[in-house]
């Protein structure tokens, strides 16, 4: 699994919010805010007025205690929304893109009552797709991030697993939700992919394919 608790990344549209327990893993660039976990008081107070304040762009907290406790603080004034999706490969290593409202995106949905993470992300993979001979393998990550519904503030995360197909049939993009295509991408055309997609999926797929390299060079 890509993220193994030391950083939670929360996005808000094109900024988001960075938490970690490793000081090293803080890279601080121009217009970028940092703050040290003193008391949940002053750490409320610091989300709030990144909220309000979009002179911010990333906002690095730091935490000597436990990072899990630090984001559970922050995640109780947010509605919590529960989706999961797919990191979908094929044999020629291409992978699986929808494009929805002028972005290119991965396959993803809402979790349904009662449903398992990982039958929720295989399901959606297929319907919004159409992709046949799916093979799901593990989870990979989670992805966070927060949005404004009406008037109330939420945080979708949303499970991703990466997942195998064998099948080269035509895909069927679900237009009943807006999908205008789905395709197999090369990855070396993920650069042009890449630019006109959300800030949360461009991370998780870098990260994912520095995952898969690292693997490889071990293996070899």
């Amino acid at each position: 699994m890509i993220n193994e608790k030391q950083i939670y990344k929360v996005f808000y549209n094109n900024r988001s919010i960075i938490m970690t327990d490793k000081i090293n893993l803080i890279s601080l660039k121009s217009g970028d805010d940092y703050y040290e976990f003193n008391c949940e008081k002053e750490f409320l107070k610091k989300i709030i007025e990144f909220e309000k304040d979009n002179t911010f762009r990333d906002l690095y907290i730091y935490t000597k205690d436990n990072l899990k406790t630090l984001f559970e603080i922050f995640s109780k004034r947010l509605f919590y929304v529960s989706a999961a999706g797919g990191v979908v490969r094929n044999e020629k290593n291409q992978i699986l893109f929808i494009y929805r409202f002028h972005r290119w995106d991965l396959p993803k949905g809402h979790v349904e009552k009662d449903e398992a993470l990982d039958d929720a992300a295989y399901r959606e993979v297929i319907e919004e797709t159409g992709v046949n001979n799916l093979k799901l393998t593990r989870k990979i990550d989670s992805t966070f991030h927060v949005y404004t519904l009406e008037g109330k503030l939420c945080m979708k995360e949303t499970h991703w697993y990466e997942m195998h197909c064998s099948d080269s049939t035509e895909l069927h993009p679900q237009t009943s939700e807006a999908i205008e295509i789905a395709k197999w991408v090369n990855v070396s055309e993920l650069n042009s992919i890449l630019t006109k997609t959300y800030p949360s999926i461009k991370n998780l797929i870098l990260n994912y394919l520095r995952e898969i390299e690292n693997q490889l060079r071990i293996k070899n």
